[in-house]
């Protein structure tokens, strides 16, 4: 069995800060193109640029950290290829869908496919937990994917009753992702730096 590589204090708060860019960016970034009123091929590209370049800092940052484990190596690289695949359709699908009449049935193909690079995400995991050999790792790997269901569920279930007071509005479930991800890398950092 191998031992888990100890990443320098350096690389561990690099890591933290660029997942926080990575989270935030998702949050920051709509408000500022909505303020700067940007129109065109920028009213497309902006929103989505920024958490590409955020994804891709996050993700290298990830793997240097334990550069000699193959399966995180693949798991990096999958994750990377997931989220890129995610806002590159997304975009494909908002220039589609402006482009095209609206019909009900091209309305569904072209709001389903961005999804797809999410459900891959879904077997990178699956994968990484069954080829990483540090038993610690898969472990850890499995709790943050515990705490990250957990925080969603525990959103979905305050979300309900806040919403049938009339509180908060509909429930946004596009960021049911966001959220997952958001408790899956803050407890993994957590458990990293303990």
């Amino acid at each position: 069995m191998e031992t888990a590589h100890k990443p320098s204090p350096i690389a561990r708060w690099k890591l933290a800060l660029v997942m926080a860019a990575f989270f935030a960016s998702w949050f920051i970034v709509k408000p500022i193109w909505h303020l700067l009123d940007l129109h065109g091929p920028a009213e497309r590209a902006i929103p989505l640029a920024i958490p590409a370049l955020a994804t891709f800092a996050f993700v290298r940052s990830m793997m240097a950290i334990s550069p000699g484990n193959p399966a995180l190596r693949r798991y990096g690289n999958g994750l990377l290829l997931c989220l890129l695949g995610y806002l590159a359709l997304l975009i494909l699908a908002n220039l589609v869908a402006n482009a095209l009449p609206a019909d009900w049935a091209v309305s569904l193909i072209i709001q389903i496919v961005p999804v797809i690079p999410m459900l891959a995400f879904l077997w990178v995991i699956a994968r990484y937990l069954t080829e990483e050999p540090d038993e610690y790792q898969r472990m850890l790997a499995v709790r943050c994917a515990l705490v990250g269901s957990g925080l969603l569920l525990a959103v979905a279930m305050i979300w309900g009753p806040l919403q049938r007071a009339g509180i908060v509005g509909p429930a946004q479930t596009g960021l049911g992702f966001v959220i997952w991800c958001a408790g899956f890398g803050i407890s993994r950092l957590f458990w990293y730096y303990k």
